[in-house]
């Protein structure tokens, strides 16, 4: 009787066990593939995404703010007299209103993106390890030897940029 009881609680429990690893497993494969569809949103009331492409959509691709954290987009608008060596001066009221709306929607955390520098905020979406390992595999023809295209900080070249899923592989045209 003991042998059955203790087969029983052994049979319970290793498949209990497997249970736990098959749903571990899937839970994994599910989130990484979750994980490969960028769903970068402007986010924000629509106004203040308008402002926001409006300033400075004028010289670059407005990009959304979910793609750096907070800390670089303070950075980024503390010094817009030599943004990236142009002066980007903007009045003080849309400023403060950008930079707000900036910070608001701004990734929480470098986690999920990481970045590829020192330890320093980084200050260009492309110096993201996320932003370089989606990015590695394309041939430099097609990017700096590509007139359209120019350089991989313009986004809008290869990817359907009014989409929910402006950053997804599958929505990409070189």
């Amino acid at each position: 009787m003991h042998n059955l009881k203790t087969s029983s609680v052994n049979w319970i429990t290793g498949c209990s066990m497997l249970f736990a690893s098959i749903a571990t497993g899937l839970y994994g494969v599910v989130n990484q593939a979750i994980a490969d569809d960028v769903y970068a949103t402007y986010g924000g009331p629509p106004s203040y995404v308008e402002l926001y492409q409006e300033n400075c959509g004028d010289c670059h691709f407005a990009y959304p703010p979910i793609l750096l954290p907070e800390a670089s987009w303070q950075l980024i608008m503390a010094d817009l007299g030599n943004h990236f060596g142009e002066d980007a001066e903007l009045e003080s009221n849309d400023s403060a209103l950008i930079k707000g709306y900036l910070q608001a929607n701004s990734m929480n955390s470098l986690r999920r993106f990481g970045h590829s520098g020192t330890g320093d905020i980084p200050l260009r979406i492309t110096e993201l390890y996320y932003f370089q390992h989606e990015h590695d595999e394309i041939p430099e023809r097609l990017i700096s030897g590509n007139d359209e295209v120019g350089s991989l900080s313009n986004c809008n070249a290869c990817h359907q940029i009014n989409s929910r899923k402006m950053f997804d592989d599958d929505r990409v045209t070189i």
